[in-house]
């Protein structure tokens, strides 16, 4: 799964960008400090943050391109984040979760 978004951060220190739910697991993508961030709750306590490598300018279109994989199935799997900004330098994480979750439907 993937989604873009193309912002442009105003003077404010956190400004949120996209954000999807589905239950416990989650995507939220937001500035803070200037640099995008991707937070994806991969279901129960499980969390990974992404940062992006570089931060962002303001009052400046700049495109954030956001992968992820979130386990399904009884068996749990990979939960995995990556984000990158206007081409650079993915940054990725990735984790397996054991335990049950929900399906996404």
């Amino acid at each position: 799964m993937g989604t873009q978004a193309i912002i442009r951060p105003t003077t404010s220190q956190t400004a949120p960008a996209q954000e999807q739910n589905f239950g416990d697991q989650f995507l939220h993508v937001f500035l803070q400090d200037g640099t995008p961030v991707a937070k994806l709750g991969c279901g129960g306590s499980h969390v990974l943050n992404a940062a992006a490598g570089q931060s962002i300018s303001n009052n400046r279109w700049t495109p954030i391109t956001v992968q992820y994989n979130l386990p399904v199935g009884k068996q749990g799997g990979s939960c995995m984040i990556e984000i990158a900004t206007d081409n650079g330098t993915a940054q990725r994480l990735e984790e397996y979760v054991s335990h049950p979750v929900s399906e996404v439907t």
